[in-house]
Formats: structure tokens, C-alpha cells, sequence
């Protein structure tokens, strides 16, 4: 093993995350662990999927079904520009703007816009714990629930969840209640399919639709019509997954950046000068 694999992690000890949380949680989810973010946080979008008030909502718009590949980038564009430049940058200014103009132009309750909220710190950081080639660090989880908790504000939400773990609580209480199967769940799940299908070769494409459900909770995957997936799936699944993990382990980490992959918004005119 590299002994050089673990020198971020020894500086991101010494950050306070409470103060420093931007810091850390952008070289967590950017360096550190960078294909599980990414994959994580699709899944915690689609945990939006589960909910048949949001899922009739975001059915309605037609954006996901009719325009599935642009506004799976313009929501992959804002989250990760928040991650990449935080909230006091233009671009992140830029970024908190259209995301707060989405989110108070849809219907949905407050505990709606609230669990979004905590899909977006919790899955990721679930899926990491899973699959990623180390543990998380108490340091890494306080910082991530610091920057979404100031997300949270910033959306002018209230009564957030004081902990990662009350959060992840009163997360899964919440899928519990309002978690059920429903016609628009499953037009918007088949549509996210098929864009995860059509980023991998034609030949694989079979193989994608069969290990798609796998990536998903069970309730979720009972709310989007997924249906039970073979325990032979989910194990080859997990054996891949934490190859994958391994083999990450054993090479030297490369930085990535917002630029490498395509996510970065241009700063608005005016942006320098204004506050979220």
C-alpha cells in the first residue's frame, strides 16, 4: 500500500470542522472519495423519486422525462459547484441562486425540500462508508453536516437536524412514512435509466439495466417499480463495488476539480457584488 494514499487525510485532521468544514468536505468528496460522491449523489437524487407528491411534481415539469440529460447536468452543475467553490464564491453565489429559484418554484412542503436536503448529505456519505477505500473520518461526517446545515439556511429551512445522526434518524423516519410506489415514480426512474444506460457502451447496455435496481435501496426501489433483484446481482454487485474500493486503495490519489469534468457555472454579471 502507498503510504502517501493516506497524506490528505492526516491534514483534514487538523482542520476544525466546524470552521473549516468547506475545506474538508470538498476534498472528501473531490479527492478522497470522487467516484463514490458522484454515483452517490445521483442516488440521492433519485431518492426524490420516492416521495409521490415531489414524484408528481417533477413529472409534471416534464424536464426529467422529456429533457433527462440536461437536467441531470444542470442539477449535477449546481451541487458540485457548491462542493468546488462554497458559498461565499460568485460561482457558488451563482449556484445557491438558481438552486433556491428551483426549489421555491415547486409545491412541495418544507420536510420535502428538507429531506432533499438530507439525501444529498446522506446518501453519498452512506454509499462512501460502503464502498469507499477507507473509513470516514468523525472530522469528514461533522464537516459534511456543517455544510449542509449552512445549505440548509441559505435555503431558508428550518429545524434541521442538530447531528449527522439525528439527521440520518429523522431521513429514514420520514421515507418510512412517505415512501410509496407510484405511476410518476416509475416514468421518472425508467427515464433516469435510460441516460445511466446510454452512458456505457451499446454491449454492456444489458447488463446496466439488470445491475440498475441493485444500486438501490430497497425502499426506494420498491417506490420506483425496481422489483426484487436477484441475490446473485446484488452480491456480484458488492463484489465489484469493493474491488473497485481496493484497487483505489493501492494508487495514488488524483485531485479532481470541477473543470475535469465538465460541472463548473459561470459566475452571473453582478455576482461579486451580491449575497445569496
Amino acid at each position: 500500500m502507498r503510504t502517501d494514499r493516506y497524506r490528505d487525510l492526516r491534514h483534514l485532521a487538523r482542520l476544525d470542522p466546524d470552521r473549516e468544514y468547506h475545506a474538508i468536505y470538498r476534498a472528501t468528496m473531490l479527492t478522497e472519495f470522487p467516484w463514490q460522491a458522484r454515483l452517490g449523489l445521483n442516488l440521492a437524487f433519485y431518492q426524490t423519486y420516492g416521495i409521490p407528491r415531489v414524484a408528481a411534481i417533477l413529472a409534471g415539469t416534464g424536464q426529467i422525462t422529456h429533457h433527462t440529460r440536461q437536467r441531470a447536468k444542470a442539477t449535477g452543475a449546481v451541487m458540485f459547484t457548491l462542493i468546488e467553490h462554497g458559498f461565499d464564491h460568485p460561482a457558488g453565489r451563482a449556484a445557491l441562486r438558481r438552486l433556491n429559484r428551483a426549489h421555491h418554484a415547486l409545491p412541495a412542503t418544507h420536510n420535502d425540500h428538507l429531506f432533499v436536503l438530507g439525501a444529498t448529505l446522506l446518501v453519498p456519505l452512506r454509499w462512501i462508508s460502503r464502498y469507499g477505500w477507507r473509513d470516514l473520518t468523525d472530522v469528514e461526517i461533522r464537516a459534511a453536516h456543517r455544510f449542509h446545515t449552512r445549505l440548509g439556511h441559505l435555503m431558508r429551512l428550518r429545524d434541521i437536524p442538530d447531528s449527522y445522526a439525528s439527521f440520518g434518524k429523522w431521513f429514514d423516519a420520514y421515507q418510512t412514512v412517505h415512501f410509496a410506489p407510484t405511476p410518476e415514480a416509475r416514468q421518472l426512474m425508467r427515464a433516469s435509466q435510460r441516460l445511466l444506460e446510454d452512458r456505457v457502451p451499446r454491449p454492456l447496455r444489458p447488463v446496466m439495466r439488470r445491475v440498475g435496481p441493485a444500486l438501490l435501496d430497497p425502499p426506494l426501489r420498491t417506490a420506483v417499480g425496481g422489483g426484487p433483484v436477484p441475490r446473485v446481482t446484488e452480491l456480484g454487485l458488492h463484489a465489484a463495488l469493493r474491488a473497485a474500493a481496493l484497487l483505489q486503495r493501492t494508487l495514488r490519489p488524483r485531485v479532481r476539480t470541477i473543470s475535469d469534468t465538465g460541472h463548473g457555472l459561470p459566475p452571473e454579471p453582478g455576482d461579486a457584488a451580491r449575497k445569496p
